[in-house]
């Protein structure tokens, strides 16, 4: 199985270019979920997100998509405080 993605879905710049003008935000994911089978968290590396907030993604997710996460900049940031 090949996996295809970008490193997100919630882009306003894609809204008319690959989110069809009427398709509100709060449905680009189930819309994203339909053009490609993973997606990259890129987010996570920038911020941390509550658990909640994976949840709810994984319940919007289709049957067989993958999330795929960067590691935290904090984590990174947190191990060179120790040295």
């Amino acid at each position: 199985m090949i996996y295809t993605s970008t490193s997100g879905w919630n882009y306003p710049h894609w809204k008319g270019i690959f989110y069809p003008e009427r398709l509100v935000q709060d449905k680009w994911f189930e819309y994203y979920a339909k053009c490609f089978n993973s997606v990259g968290l890129n987010i996570i590396f920038y911020r941390l997100v509550p658990q909640k907030t994976f949840q709810n993604w994984q319940m919007r997710a289709p049957k067989g998509f993958y999330f795929v996460a960067k590691d935290s900049r904090f984590k990174k940031y947190y191990f060179l405080c120790l040295r």
